[in-house]
């Protein structure tokens, strides 16, 4: 996958690796693998046979810490393809995405080539570091805007890879029917500064998980009385991701649209089924803990 949903690496913490979304990378030691450890031939630990191991109480069951939150994410997958809500629709039913408007050389009747042409000259120099830090691995700077990790808060952790996964596959899905060329197809001088993903162009991918991403963590981290903690913040840098893709000369201003509004509309599907709401509700714990002195 090219960065944006299911597969992003935690530099802090979990495992994604993806540059936008679901499959991340630990490095800082999350579960699961990826790293290889060496033993003496010569002095092998396996030649200690340890004398208390008890077979049947050691690990009676798989410890949930230990679960590789992008792997499991992907177990919850079944559930979200065969809900139906109130009016009895499943997801791909539920959602709609509508055609995008023509791409014309420049004007506001259309998504202009122009216009990209240039946001690339006078934008893309100063947004170049965002740029490269959000089109690999976007997550990890909703992890920064909260200052948390896959550690310090594992079930928002979870949750963050759990909508990852959900729009990795919702964007895909509505790529495949629209095919839309990107703009850098359209026209190569626009030549974007990272690697142009091997999918569509609209709706943007990006912009439909950093906007569920948002989402998401707005939910969890409500404060008293819903106060809206980190609202304002959260959905800034989905804002953000969103513009920089349009920067970048990698999408249209109609893919993040599209895109935003897609993000919107999966978590109000989302938030109809149990599990996911479970998920949710153990992430909330997490937030509600007494401040340390």
């Amino acid at each position: 996958m090219s960065g944006m949903g299911g597969g992003w690496f935690d530099a802090m913490g979990g495992g994604w690796f993806d540059a936008m979304g679901g499959g991340w990378v630990d490095s800082a030691g999350g579960g699961g693998g990826g790293h290889g450890f060496a033993m003496r031939a010569d002095r092998p630990m396996a030649a200690h046979r340890l004398d208390k191991i008890n077979i049947d109480n050691a690990f009676p069951a798989f410890h949930p810490r230990y679960w590789d939150g992008d792997l499991l994410a992907l177990s919850y997958l079944p559930k979200f393809f065969s809900f139906t809500d109130q009016a009895g629709k499943t997801w791909d039913q539920a959602l709609v995405v509508d055609k995008p408007p023509p791409v014309v050389r420049s004007g506001l009747d259309g998504d202009s080539i122009d216009e990209l042409l240039t946001m690339a000259v006078t934008e893309r120099p100063e947004a170049m570091g965002e740029i490269l830090n959000q089109h690999q691995n976007q997550q990890l700077c909703f992890l920064q805007l909260l200052m948390i990790n896959h550690n310090s808060h594992p079930a928002t952790y979870f949750a963050m890879k759990l909508v990852a996964r959900v729009g990795e596959v919702v964007m895909m899905h509505f790529k495949r029917i629209h095919k839309r060329a990107r703009p850098s197809q359209v026209c190569p001088t626009l030549y974007p500064p990272v690697a142009v993903p091997g999918h569509a162009s609209y709706p943007a991918g990006h912009m439909v998980i950093a906007t569920l991403t948002a989402a998401c963590l707005k939910e969890i981290t409500k404060g008293p009385d819903d106060a809206p903690t980190f609202a304002e913040a959260l959905d800034l840098l989905a804002e953000t991701i969103g513009l920089n893709r349009v920067i970048a000369g990698l999408h249209y201003r109609s893919d993040i649209s599209a895109g935003a509004k897609l993000g919107k509309d999966t978590f109000e599907f989302l938030k109809q089924i149990k599990d996911y709401n479970e998920a949710i509700a153990a992430a909330k714990q997490e937030w509600a803990r007494p401040q340390m002195p």
